[in-house]
């Protein structure tokens, strides 16, 4: 009885697939073939899977608090540099300053120069060019030597420039005027001079130059700097300023006009 059970059943889902469209049982059988063929998936993919939605996902969070706090501690970390350089900027404007001044000693020159030199310091004036503190603390020892006095003549303009090449902390510039007298009885002999500083990050002059006024060098020369420099001066600009109107006199022109109307 169980086999023809068996049988009946056989032969019900034979007569049920015979009714069914070609069609159809083509592809339910094309479909059962493709899932019966597809691997499943490994737990790797699905782990792999995994990590590439949560990265996609951390892309776009906002920035962590850590980060934020990071970009805080840099900014005040910048900022407490700054303030460091501007307080070493201003000890080291005074204490060249006392370069200058013929009342500072021998020691404290010696002090000044090593206290704020770096090792390999270049120093740099309209006559010299020195390499190494040895040689600038040489040069101001022997200026002390050479001049009955010298000394500042205030005030002194002051600039200061923050940041700048790699290994530059600052620049300071100093605009001044120093009074020279070479015997007790001699005149004195003014020089209208900067002195530029570059200073580096940790706060020592790597760079020493000064510059001195043609214009004022001149003017200390009797009769030729009270009378035929100034002379000289307004002889040029006139020169010039005609050779200017000759080469562009449509400019000159409109220049007189615009004169007129005003």
């Amino acid at each position: 009885s169980g086999k023809a059970r068996r049988a009946r059943q056989l032969t019900m889902e034979m007569e049920s697939l015979l009714r069914e469209p070609t069609q159809e049982r083509v592809k339910r059988t094309l479909f059962d073939q493709n899932l019966a063929n597809k691997p499943l998936p490994r737990t790797t993919d699905l782990l792999a899977s995994n990590e590439s939605v949560k990265t996609n996902a951390d892309s776009r969070r906002p920035p962590s608090s850590a980060t934020s706090t990071t970009t805080k501690e840099t900014t005040a970390s910048a900022a407490s540099q700054a303030r460091m350089l501007a307080s070493e900027a201003k000890s080291i404007e005074v204490a060249v300053l006392r370069l200058y001044d013929s009342n500072t000693t021998c020691d404290e020159i010696d002090e000044t120069v090593f206290g704020n030199h770096d090792e390999s310091c270049a120093f740099e004036n309209p006559l010299v060019r020195l390499n190494g503190v040895l040689e600038v603390r040489a040069l101001f020892q022997l200026m002390k030597k050479s001049f009955w006095s010298f000394n500042i003549v205030r005030p002194v303009k002051v600039g200061l420039w923050l940041g700048g090449k790699d290994g530059e902390g600052a620049k300071l510039l100093l605009d001044f005027k120093v009074e020279y007298q070479v015997l007790p009885l001699t005149p004195k002999v003014t020089i209208h001079q900067f002195t530029h500083l570059t200073i580096s990050l940790e706060g020592r002059v790597v760079q020493h130059k000064d510059d001195w006024s043609v214009g004022s060098l001149i003017e200390n020369i009797p009769f030729v700097g009270t009378v035929l420099y100034p002379l000289k001066q307004r002889m040029l600009g006139l020169v010039t300023s005609s050779i200017g109107g000759v080469i562009q006199p449509r400019a000159s022109f409109i220049y007189k006009l615009l004169l007129q109307e005003s």
